[in-house]
């Protein structure tokens, strides 16, 4: 494990710093597998902490300090600015500053937990993406409670969704059917199909020879997902369409899918969230 080059140290001198200090932590633990382990994550974060951060850090409770879900929380209760005025986060600044615009600071989002929904365009039918045993890319369902739960981490953009019914953990991908050299609109790559990539290893349980992305989903504050392919500084938004036999295909042109007339239905993707 090398986390060195990722994560800064934590000075503790203010709450944009704690925020890109909790970003950080998490996004090397997703790196590693280990988003769900809260003593290694404790453990990789306190190698961090320096000044007047490790005082406070050092003065707290061992079992906070060892579990990473309990120092996160106290991480934020102590930086984030009071909406009442002055916070202890503002006692190590060594000069106040002004009041930002508001709407520039925001908290740290916690994950949500929740199945991922497929409405149909001009049709009453939807339908919940689900697994099928071992299969290597996923299918969907009527009955909600086959559907696969998934968790989001609203901390990145585009976002990973974590899939919580599988062993080793592994994220929601989509994976070309094909190897495309150009992926657009009136582009010869037809479809992507959605399959899971196993996190430490980053492969693909898709067969096909064509690439693959985790951090593709962008969720909306209302739950609906839009898909985004990235190359570079060029992002190219795709479609959900699923096919008269209830397959779901991710397109960048529907008029591209057996021979330019489908049979299907373009779909809404919705993160629906689950207790």
């Amino acid at each position: 494990m090398s986390i060195t080059p990722n994560v800064e140290l934590f000075t503790g001198a203010s709450w944009p710093e704690c925020q890109a200090f909790v970003r950080n932590i998490r996004t090397v633990a997703w790196k590693e597998g280990r988003l769900r382990d809260g003593a290694w994550m404790a453990d990789a974060a306190s190698m961090f902490f320096a000044d007047e951060a490790l005082r406070w850090h050092s003065e707290l409770p061992l079992d906070i300090r060892q579990d990473w879900f309990k120092l996160e929380a106290a991480l934020v209760k102590e930086w984030y600015p009071s909406i009442d005025g002055p916070t202890n986060n503002l006692r190590i600044q060594p000069t106040p500053a002004a009041a930002p615009p508001s709407g520039s600071i925001q908290p740290v989002i916690a994950p949500k937990l929740g199945v991922l929904k497929v409405v149909l365009e001009g049709s009453s039918s939807i339908f919940y993406l689900k697994t099928r045993g071992q299969a290597p890319v996923f299918h969907l369902t009527a009955e909600p409670s086959m559907a696969v739960r998934l968790r989001s981490d609203p901390s990145s953009s585009p976002q990973t969704l974590e899939i919580l019914d599988e062993s080793p953990n592994c994220g929601l991908a989509i994976h070309w059917v094909g190897n495309p050299l150009r992926i657009g609109r009136g582009s010869r790559s037809s479809y992507a199909r959605v399959t899971r990539v196993e996190r430490t290893s980053m492969k693909s349980s898709c067969g096909s020879e064509g690439p693959f992305q985790v951090a593709v989903w962008d969720l909306a504050p209302n739950g609906e997902i839009t898909i985004q392919w990235s190359n570079g500084d060029i992002k190219t938004p795709l479609i959900a369409f699923v096919t008269s036999h209830q397959e779901l295909l991710i397109v960048a042109d529907v008029g591209r899918i057996s021979g330019g007339n489908p049979e299907g239905h373009e779909g809404r993707l919705i993160f629906e969230p689950t207790s």
